[in-house]
């Protein structure tokens, strides 16, 4: 009876995956399988969609390179790559375009964390782009050499304009530096840099309770969240930790760990005191980017304090992210300092840092040994 039932019960799986396999395409003796896998108008409507990308890719052109060379560190340029100059005056206008472009492109859905977004997405037929996860695939790293459609990446902007400006000696950057929100923009760069064996090396800029920085040098909180651990209000727009989920490759970030050369951290409230110089000396820009200038002014330092084998002009280049417009309520008013960063130091704090960052770039001094021993606030938890 036993037996009986076991050789029924294998029949019944036999017959059901019978039933379940898929069986492949055959040629038959009059014809080749031969069928559309896009339809003409979703191929129309595609070409069309694309076609006006690049129209609006061809209006933004090649954003400006400033630079800005440190009295303090006279053999050392800084360039700003002004993102602000895009027609929505920040750097997800690059992102965006790529983001929808890979999308046009792709048109294959990913693994969704956003629940809402997927259910839409699932109603409507369309699909969920998740820019945390998915930056990397949607930013450019190829050359492009003279093709009518240029490379949009970043870094092939900053080499086309330093290779045209005459009054620029050295051609190739020393350091890219930059900070991480999806962490995309940064790894097209380092990964375009890898791809062509380019001589620049790539520094991720990190806030103070940001969780990149340890998932770059030791590949941690892969498997931790940053709960307990962020302290708000951080640096608007990078930086990872608010999130409730552990830093996850191609979910929750973009960030390429293997592509970054170097990771500095800067104290939030120094980042608020060099926006405060940065915009007392024209430049309207917001608290990233000011992360992003004190990582370059120390590496500067670096460089000279140690007598560096760079024996041209040190050339540092960083991206102007978003306008100092933004943030005229917030990191630009001292009333939204002093409640916003009490425990760094308010005001008092900023000051501080803000004298000891001018020295620095007057006299070439080094402003972070000075400022986590001289400001308040600087190591409180």
């Amino acid at each position: 009876m036993l037996s009986a039932m076991k050789y029924l019960f294998l029949a019944l799986v036999l017959f059901a995956t019978s039933c379940l396999t898929e069986d492949i395409t055959k040629i038959s003796e009059s014809q080749v399988p031969n069928e559309d896998t896009v339809s003409k108008d979703e191929t129309e409507w595609r070409l069309a969609a694309i076609q006006k990308l690049w129209n609006e890719r061809r209006k933004m052109g090649h954003t400006p390179l400033t630079k800005f060379t440190p009295p303090g560190f006279p053999n050392a340029d800084i360039f700003f790559k002004n993102e602000t100059a895009t027609t929505t005056r920040t750097l997800k206008h690059r992102f965006a375009w790529a983001l929808v472009l890979w999308a046009i492109t792709e048109g294959v859905p990913v693994a969704q964390r956003n629940l809402k977004a997927k259910e839409f997405a699932a109603k409507t037929n369309g699909f969920y782009m998740n820019q945390f996860g998915n930056a990397e695939k949607a930013e450019e790293f190829h050359e492009s050499g003279d093709f009518y459609f240029e490379s949009t990446n970043v870094y092939h902007e900053i080499i086309v304009q330093l290779k045209k400006d005459k009054s620029q000696t050295v051609k190739i950057p020393d350091y890219f530096v930059h900070s991480a929100g999806t962490g995309g923009t940064i790894s097209s760069v380092g990964r375009y840099i890898a791809r062509y064996g380019a001589p620049t090396k790539v520094i991720l800029s990190d806030s103070q309770y940001s969780l990149f920085y340890d998932y770059v040098i030791g590949n941690k909180f892969t498997n931790q969240s940053g709960a307990g651990i962020w302290t708000p209000p951080g640096i608007a727009g990078i930086g990872y930790g608010y999130d409730i989920e552990p830093v996850l490759y191609g979910e929750t970030t973009s960030l390429t760990r293997n592509v970054i050369h170097e990771s500095m951290k800067m104290p939030d409230i120094a980042s608020v005191a060099a926006m405060r110089i940065l915009d007392e000396k024209g430049y309207n820009v917001g608290p990233s980017t000011s992360l992003n200038f004190l990582v370059s002014l120390y590496k500067a330092y670096q460089n000279k304090a140690k007598q560096s084998a760079i024996k041209h002009r040190l050339t540092i280049v960083t991206l102007a992210c978003d306008p100092g417009d933004f943030y005229r309520s917030t990191y630009l008013k001292d009333e939204w300092v002093e409640k916003s960063f009490k425990k760094f130091g308010g005001v008092q704090g900023m000051k501080c840092w803000k004298k000891l960052i001018q020295d620095s770039i007057d006299t070439g001094s080094d402003f972070v040994s000075k400022g986590l021993t001289m400001c308040p606030g600087s190591y409180k938890v």
